[in-house]
């Protein structure tokens, strides 16, 4: 389930305005509001973006922490929220657009984030990423290119060939 994960827009913010121009959505709220993380709505924490789709988490609206909500169009509030809202045709679909732009941005980084934990005996080849608060253990090889997302362990004595995505 794609909402378990958090994910951070490799250090990027993004307003309200922007994300509902990618979504082709209506902001409902302050169109300024930034949000640097995706969570779960009953999860959430200020600057970060949820979506609700499914009626039986309607309830979290009224008290999540997130900065911005993705929801359905026809979506009808019954008191007020904290939230500012972007209205979409899909919330669904509009929380999978935003993990391909998010697919997209992360492609194009190289490097080691700073929150990651290298073993000094990996073998990490310099066109590789590797995303916040990874952990590789010891005698790992990354071959080219080789894109390791935040939150994933990769365990003892492991090759990962080129262009691998995780």
């Amino acid at each position: 389930n794609c909402l378990t994960f958090i994910f951070y827009f490799c250090k990027m913010k993004f307003t309200a305005a922007e994300i509902a121009n990618l979504l082709e959505g209506r902001v409902d709220g302050d169109d300024t509001i930034e949000i640097s993380s995706l969570s779960k709505i009953e999860e959430s924490t200020h600057g970060s973006l949820t979506f609700l789709a499914n009626p039986k988490y309607t309830q979290h609206i009224y008290t999540t922490k997130a900065s911005l909500v993705i929801v359905n169009n026809n979506f009808k509030l019954e008191d007020d929220i904290a939230p500012t809202l972007i209205r979409v045709a899909d919330a669904y679909q509009a929380f999978s657009t935003l993990l391909e732009h998010y697919d997209k941005n992360i492609e194009t980084k190289k490097g080691i984030e700073s929150s990651s934990i290298i073993d000094k005996t990996t073998g990490v080849h310099p066109s590789c990423y590797i995303g916040n608060f990874s952990i590789i253990g010891c005698n790992v090889r990354l071959g080219k290119n080789v894109i390791i997302g935040s939150h994933v362990v990769i365990d003892a004595n492991v090759s990962i060939g080129d262009q691998t995505k995780i």
